[in-house]
């Protein structure tokens, strides 16, 4: 054999930054931790799973929208998933904190180390949202539920023959 195939492969340390383009810089004062503008809460730290550095390597603009993220840490790598409130209606209930426990079961490796942060949004930040999603329906975007229903065919012909029997009259036989 081979001592090449035996030997595990070494990699650079400069090759692990996963993010070619690393977004913000992130401050961690104790419990409040502070990506560029965003401000988070870390709720839970479960076998000190959290990192900075690992953290503003993986963080992206994507997790804007989400009020939770869960970081979970699997060989040594670190794999960042957004949840919702549970206050949130139009969500589904996977996509929800309250399942939270659920995603670490069954898509984390068993007892691997994880971290919760909650979103801190300022009253600002809910006034901007607000106003976006209002500018969306004002642009023409509208709601799912705004759609007209469309005519179905089986449900005229079945209007079609309750009308066809009504006009049936019972007549009394004629005697002779």
């Amino acid at each position: 054999m081979n001592e090449r195939s035996i030997m595990p492969r070494e990699i650079d340390e400069s090759k692990l930054n996963y993010n070619k383009f690393p977004g913000e810089k992130v401050d961690a004062s104790g419990n409040l931790i502070k990506i560029g503008h965003r401000v988070f809460h870390l709720v839970h730290d479960y076998r000190e799973a959290f990192d900075a550095e690992k953290l503003e390597q993986r963080f992206s603009d994507l997790f804007d929208k989400y009020d939770y993220i869960v970081g979970d840490l699997g060989y040594e790598q670190l794999r960042l998933k957004g949840f919702f409130s549970a206050d949130r209606k139009k969500m589904s209930g996977e996509n929800k904190i309250d399942h939270v426990q659920d995603y670490v079961n069954e898509y984390c490796n068993f007892g691997c180390a994880y971290f919760i942060l909650k979103r801190v949004r300022s009253k600002e930040e809910k006034v901007i949202q607000a106003h976006t999603s209002e500018r969306k329906v004002r642009e023409g975007k509208k709601p799912s539920k705004f759609r007209p229903k469309k005519a179905n065919s089986s449900s005229n012909k079945k209007k079609n023959d309750n009308e066809n029997q009504s006009k049936f009259v019972i007549r009394q036989r004629s005697e002779k």
